[in-house]
């Protein structure tokens, strides 16, 4: 049974109240009203599975999607940007090398975007599910990277030991350590962003460039564990899942200057944050 399955009434109401934003955005990227069909069609009723080989659709862009969810991240990434691109695009296309940490990778899709932006990007993808690193390796070999590396882990602020985590889908966008039970289960070793990079050659002089967190209510303990990295790059992207973390972006600020924030549910933002 898929998710689809037993959310069946929280997805349609979901998908009722963007049908009009959806086909706004899907207009404004160029696709016809058969595409438009076409792509609702597989958001709503495309497996669970992956097959890399045989995408079940391809972007106007092309980037290829390879199951239901996909074509969620799609949406809330190209369709809606939610990450406001444009804010920080410009300076990322002109850099040389620009380092990213993409933490909460899920399955590579924005590290993807991120290398098509600048195919000489340096990216770091850390990930907490395991059976997600292969979908990432081959999205990212496909896209024609080489320059990656993947991190399996729970990033938060204790560098060391390990925990187990809960998860219903591989690949869901909800996964998180803060999950009590689950379908499947997993143990993970755990990573402070600070404590990883410290041990890597040679970083001394080195800082990210561009920082994504994006992990479902751990953003505090992934901002603790990584003050430094973090309070370094000259852009954050960062999504809220709850009104008494909006605390962290007074911690931002102190560093960096808060250029968009923009409220995606009822008690969810997604911020971006340059470098002063």
């Amino acid at each position: 049974m898929t998710e689809f399955s037993n959310n069946i009434v929280k997805d349609l109401l979901t998908e009722i109240s963007l049908i009009a934003p959806m086909i706004s955005a899907c207009r404004k990227n160029g696709m016809k009203w058969q595409e438009i069909a076409a792509y609702l069609h597989r958001r709503l009723f495309a497996s669970e599975e992956y097959c890399l080989e045989k995408p079940i659709w391809t972007s106007p862009e092309g980037l290829p999607l390879y199951n239901r969810r996909e074509i969620i991240l799609y949406r809330e990434l190209v369709m809606f940007d939610e990450y406001a691109t444009a804010l920080w695009r410009h300076d990322f296309e002109k850099e040389k090398s620009p380092l990213v940490f993409d933490i909460g990778a899920n399955v590579g899709l924005f590290s993807t975007l991120c290398h098509r932006l600048n195919s000489t990007a340096r990216l770091k993808c850390f990930e907490l599910v395991g059976e997600c690193k292969p979908i990432i390796e081959h999205r990212l070999s496909k896209s024609g990277a080489t320059d990656f590396e993947i991190i399996s882990g729970a990033v938060g602020d204790n560098d060391g030991g390990s925990i187990t985590i809960h998860y219903d889908f591989p690949y869901s966008m909800g996964n998180s350590v803060s999950r009590a039970a689950g379908r499947f289960q997993e143990t993970v070793p755990c990573i402070s962003l600070d404590g990883w990079w410290n041990r890597q050659s040679g970083n001394q002089t080195i800082h990210p460039f561009l920082i994504k967190i994006d992990v479902e209510g751990a953003e505090q303990n992934v901002m603790t564990g990584g003050a430094h990295c973090i309070g370094s790059a000259n852009y954050v992207l960062i999504e809220l899942h709850d009104s008494a973390d909006r605390r962290l972006i007074a911690n931002l600020t102190r560093t960096h200057d808060l250029i968009s924030d923009k409220k995606k549910f009822e008690s969810m933002w997604v911020c971006v944050f340059r470098k002063r």
